[in-house]
């Protein structure tokens, strides 16, 4: 059986405590693996840091082919912007594959991840929205 490619999936953050349980169980039930789940933080001060680094610990979200990742803007730069969070993410993308989403997206449909990146593998260059 081939392997999948790494996707690497980049979202910008900043005070989204209450979104992030929800985006990474929609991407935790993805029939497409491996994934690279890589939060970047703005200086939330909500306590998103705090869920993030709860689920990077939980083991459930911490196998071999499912990781989630923290990543802080101040630790790369002084500027603040959502352009500059993906900048910083991409960088340090270990995937294949990247993929840019918000913390405010709600991913119902199990195969969502595995489109995509049928999408990319037939079309390099593409924007899947």
């Amino acid at each position: 059986m081939k392997s999948n490619d790494l996707i690497s999936i980049i979202i910008p953050v900043k005070n989204e405590r209450d979104r992030i349980r929800t985006i990474i169980d929609g991407l935790y039930r993805q029939t497409y693996r491996p994934i690279e789940v890589i939060f970047v933080n703005g200086g939330s001060t909500d306590g998103t840091v705090e869920e993030i680094m709860n689920a990077i610990k939980d083991k459930e979200y911490s196998s071999g082919d499912f990781k989630v990742r923290l990543l802080r803007e101040g630790d790369f730069d002084s500027i603040r912007s959502p352009a500059n969070a993906k900048n910083i993410g991409f960088a340090n993308a270990r995937g294949v594959y990247v993929l840019f989403i918000d913390a405010d997206y709600i991913i119902l449909n199990r195969n969502f991840i595995s489109r995509v990146v049928e999408a990319l593998r037939n079309t390099p260059r593409v924007s899947v929205g």
